[in-house]
């Protein structure tokens, strides 16, 4: 199966839906609709295929209490600075970061940019 702590992400519409293996055929993920919490692989899957995105963690007890932690803190979903991707990398690595968030930040920006170079013509 999967190393404790492996990131794992199933394709949606246009992003990644991430999570990380706890152990046990068990998913650690952030829903919009559930918030943090832990689900079984084939409900994380949910039909789809798995992708691994990096194995496991370093400090295996200092990730299972950050999941811990993240699931009694009860704290919302929110896009912006709380979706799967933060929640993902808050337990593995202490620090909440959001790297497809910040590719169509950059992405829209550069939306704007060209929008409002071909309204000045």
């Amino acid at each position: 199966m999967y190393q404790v702590g492996t990131k794992l992400g199933v394709s949606e519409f246009f992003y990644t839906h991430v999570g990380r293996y706890v152990g046990n055929g068990m998913v650690f993920h952030n829903h919009w609709r559930n918030g943090a919490e832990i689900i079984p692989l084939s409900q994380f899957r949910n039909g789809k295929k798995v992708m691994v995105m990096d194995q496991g963690v370093v400090d295996r007890h200092a990730f299972l209490s950050r999941v811990q932690q993240a699931i009694k803190s009860g704290k919302p979903y929110n896009l912006l600075t709380n979706n799967c991707e933060h929640t993902a990398s808050l337990v593995s690595t202490g620090i909440p970061s959001s790297p497809q968030l910040a590719c169509y930040g950059i992405l829209s920006l550069i939306a704007i940019g060209i929008g409002m170079s071909q309204s000045a013509k």
